[in-house]
């Protein structure tokens, strides 16, 4: 298939309360995406000018980098940024999480396989850089709705608020029957914590991961400390 038969995918990335490194990790995570036919929208949206300031990233092909004119909720944040993506498919990609090469391309391919509207992936692979632990990141519904990729509706976007806004726009989207697949393989992702999320109902249940699924959380985390030293 020829890179213009692919669909535009707009990746929108959050900036403001993520630190310039994990940026950086995720814009590198955006690049080393096999999918041939995308780009990244990075919404600035710092509490203030002097926080907007700080995020020194310089523009490269398919990159682009959009300031709010003040700052907004989450929900907000994301639409502002689809104002100024070009894709037909829609993508979270959040700098708190580790993407594999072939995240994207294995949803839209799930999506095009089962002829859904959207995607999500049903766990993740979870690290903590306070415990060292490596688990599963999961929920009762088993939906990771921070992996959403989904089809750009028209006239629908994601409601003013500051947290589960990727709930809300998933509800609006099932009421006009937007088909939602959930994909199962959590080495596509990793969520990246900053505090000891893990605890000891956390093991009873089963969370520790596969010998397999450590080694390449491990091989991931190498891949990113070079971008922090």
């Amino acid at each position: 298939m020829k890179q213009e038969e692919y669909p535009l995918v707009s990746a929108i990335m959050l900036a403001g309360k993520t630190t310039p490194a994990n940026i950086t990790a995720g814009i590198e995570c955006f690049k080393s995406q096999d999918y041939p036919y995308k780009e990244l929208i990075i919404v600035n949206n710092a509490q203030s000018q002097f926080d907007a300031s700080s995020l020194n990233i310089k523009a490269e092909k398919d990159v682009f980098i959009v300031d709010t004119p003040q700052h907004l909720t989450a929900g907000m944040a994301r639409n502002y940024g689809i104002s100024a993506a070009n894709g037909k498919i829609l993508a979270q990609f959040d700098a708190d999480y580790w993407h594999s090469p072939s995240r994207l391309s294995a949803q839209i391919a799930g999506m095009a396989k089962n002829e859904s509207h959207v995607a999500v992936f049903n766990k993740t692979l979870s690290y903590s850089y306070v415990s060292g632990y490596v688990s599963y990141h999961t929920n009762p519904k088993q939906i990771i709705l921070e992996t959403m990729v989904f089809v750009r509706p028209k006239e629908i976007d994601y409601p003013n608020v500051e947290k589960n806004e990727e709930l809300g726009i998933l509800n609006k989207l099932n009421n006009i029957d937007y088909k939602t697949i959930s994909i199962n393989n959590p080495v596509l992702c990793c969520k990246l914590f900053f505090t000891n999320h893990v605890t000891a109902a956390t093991i009873k249940q089963g969370h520790k991961v596969s010998k397999d699924h450590y080694e390449i959380t491990k091989s991931m985390l190498d891949s990113r400390k070079s971008l922090f030293e």
